[in-house]
């Protein structure tokens, strides 16, 4: 099982959501932290291209951008945004 850490402005990020949508991110990173390279409902993930061991959660409109550290089984998760932001 790995190990979550998120950035600091990741956690302040998910504190502005509202409810609905911190409840929503919370279960995807929890489901995160057993597999994090398996796409499963639930769970939306995308490995980005160009670097290795990055990856994109999708929740809802929120997007969770994540480095995997398979040496020490650790998620770090270094930033989150609206979809809106992500594709300007």
């Amino acid at each position: 099982m790995f190990q979550v850490k998120l950035h600091k402005n990741v956690s302040k990020f998910l504190e502005k959501l509202d409810t609905k949508n911190k409840a929503a991110c919370r279960k995807a990173i929890d489901e995160l932290s057993n597999n994090p390279f398996v796409r499963r409902p639930g769970c939306d993930i995308k490995k980005l291209g160009g670097k290795e061991d990055v990856y994109k959660l999708r929740v809802g409109s929120i997007r969770l951008n994540y480095i995997v550290i398979k040496d020490t089984l650790i998620i770090y998760i270094n930033d989150a945004f609206y979809r809106s932001r992500g594709y300007r």
